[in-house]
């Protein structure tokens, strides 16, 4: 007797999608070419399937069956065969069939999850956050030893870190990452350790930010793996933009063959602290080597409040999750590797003094109440969407991210003629001002500005006080005016910071300190003469300065000749 199968047919069992189908025919094998038959053999299979030898999962020469079985998605399988068998003798050949048997199998591949998988990872070596932990699962049905492969990716999609692991699945296992870069481009192509050293600077560790992170698992076999990453969907171009106050559209372009599942936006601040969002956006994709057309593009618009300027950028995190479940085994969309538009706040730096003084309790009054109004209604507004943080209104405020300049002010009015009050002279006290005191003391103007010269974004400086040509004025307790600006322009025994000695301290040679500068307002009396200082503003990077070619003066701030109003 010998025994023949016309085909195999593996039908996977699911609604969810149309089913994978195998079909395997015109095999003709026989008895003498079966792994587990001999020839001659006498007895055809039993009929009990379970006790059949399903050795098709073992025949990688007539099927390539390994790579078949490994590609199963983890659900029911039916498999189904029809045979016949042929029984010779010396007088006679009889074919008997053909017969079919099926069995049902449930599938259990190796896969890689994480109810991590958008979780966003939290590094600053300098203000000691390490948020970088994250739990993963090896799903799978034989016991086996897999390569694991962890990455860690920079939110822009730039891969900083990877590390791979020898791990037993199926299994659950936590990773932490410590901060420290081996995958980036490094220069003189040096490994992080290498360049770690004190004549480089470089530490090894990665930029203070936010990750996220990827994982490969391999099995006993190259084709028996899986990842966690989408490799069907990328986050391409993207912008961020301010369309109105506290309000940004965000618009990006999703690169796939098939539309995404899902996609949000997240707002992180500097403090990698999440301030707004999941807000669903778009989810509209175009293939990867097209070119983006007219509508192609998703928006969403975002209403946050963007109050603190720092190097460290807000970060507008795009996520998408694609819609190929069908092709997955664990029919499972998955993420895509994030990526992030930018927006980096800026400062304005507020100095001076505001409104003419007066003579008695009620105009000191009316002077603070305008001095307050003017700080929160007027220029507040003006700059809102710049502004970090103001530790003090009123006198004099600085608006910077940590740094609090609180400066105490005092008025003091002396008449020449006091029948007449023909002539003031006022005495306003800036602690120390444009020169640097004492240690414990707020920082002075110049020191501030140097601030500005290193610190990313688009700041903004306003003055408003007395200056002549070439200078501004800030008088101190001792009733003593300092000078900012050309030190050849000062009066005579006075004291004067001559604005060439304002440096960039990280590039002391950088000849445009104040190219981070967006507009310089020097709110004093003819602040454009010559020598200009606006003009050197500029000459040093400003991008533009404004000033005064007459005298100015005005008590009520909501006055059309409020000095202000220029602003």
């Amino acid at each position: 007797m010998s025994f023949k199968i016309d085909y195999v047919l593996i039908e996977e069992l699911t609604e969810e999608h149309e089913p994978q189908v195998w079909l395997f025919g015109d095999l003709q094998w026989t008895c003498a070419n079966l792994p587990w038959a001999l020839v001659g053999c006498t007895m055809p299979p039993v009929a009990d399937p379970e006790n059949w030898n399903w050795f098709v999962w073992d025949s990688v020469s007539y099927w390539g069956a390994h790579y078949i079985g490994f590609s199963m998605h983890n659900t029911a399988y039916r498999i189904t065969v029809q045979w016949r068998y042929f029984i010779r003798t010396a007088y006679m050949e009889e074919e008997r069939g053909p017969y079919q048997t099926s069995i049902t199998i449930n599938v259990k591949n190796l896969v890689v999850t994480s109810q991590d998988e958008t979780k966003v990872l939290k590094w600053d070596p300098v203000r000691g956050i390490a948020e970088t932990s994250f739990s993963y699962s090896l799903e799978c049905a034989q016991k086996k030893l897999c390569q694991v492969k962890i990455s860690i990716y920079s939110t822009d999609g730039t891969k900083v870190y990877e590390e791979e692991l020898e791990q037993l699945a199926p299994g659950c296992y936590n990773f932490e990452w410590g901060g420290r870069m081996n995958a980036m481009p490094l220069p003189y192509e040096l490994t992080p350790d290498e360049l770690a050293t004190e004549e480089t600077g470089f530490d090894g560790l990665a930029p203070a930010g936010l990750y996220v992170f990827d994982i490969e698992v391999t099995g006993i076999a190259p084709y028996d793996k899986d990842w966690l990453r989408s490799k069907e969907l990328q986050v391409g171009d993207h912008e961020v933009v301010e369309i109105g106050p506290d309000l940004y559209r965000v618009g990006y372009i999703l690169h796939s063959l098939r539309d995404a599942s899902n996609a949000w936006v997240e707002v992180w601040d500097p403090l990698l602290t999440k301030i707004a969002g999941p807000v669903s956006s778009g989810v509209h994709a175009v293939p990867q080597n097209a070119m983006p057309e007219e509508g192609d593009g998703n928006i969403v618009d975002i209403k946050v409040v963007l109050e603190v300027a720092s190097n460290n950028p807000y970060r507008f995190v795009i996520w998408a999750q694609d819609k190929f479940y069908d092709i997955y085994k664990n029919h499972q969309n998955k993420f895509a590797i994030v990526n992030q538009g930018l927006k980096r706040m800026g400062i304005a730096l507020i100095t001076g003094h505001y409104y003419q003084r007066g003579f008695d309790a009620w105009v000191n009054l009316l002077r603070e109440v305008n001095s307050i109004k003017f700080a929160k209604d007027y220029l507040v507004g003006k700059v809102k969407n710049i502004v970090a943080k103001i530790e003090k209104v009123g006198k004099k405020w600085l608006i910077l991210p940590e740094w609090e300049v609180t400066v105490k002010a005092a008025y003091d009015t002396r008449a020449n003629d006091p029948s007449t009050r023909s002539y003031l002279d006022f005495l306003y006290i800036t602690d120390h001002g444009a020169i640097s005191g004492d240690p414990t003391d707020p920082p002075a103007f110049v020191n501030l500005l140097e601030k500005l010269t290193v610190l990313g974004g688009s700041h903004i400086v306003h003055f408003w006080g007395h200056a002549c040509p070439g200078i501004i004025c800030f008088p101190d307790e001792k009733e003593d005016d300092y000078y900012f600006g050309f030190r050849r322009a000062k009066p005579t025994y006075h004291e004067c910071i001559d604005i060439s000695e304002v440096k960039n301290p990280l590039n002391p040679r950088d000849s445009k300190p104040f190219r981070n500068l967006r507009v310089v307002y020097l709110g004093g009396c003819n602040s454009f003469l010559d020598p200009c200082l606006p003009q050197e503003f500029v000459n040093k990077g400003a991008k533009a300065a404004v000033g005064w070619k007459v005298p100015i003066n005005s008590f009520w701030p909501e006055g059309d000749d409020a000095p202000h109003r220029a602003f």
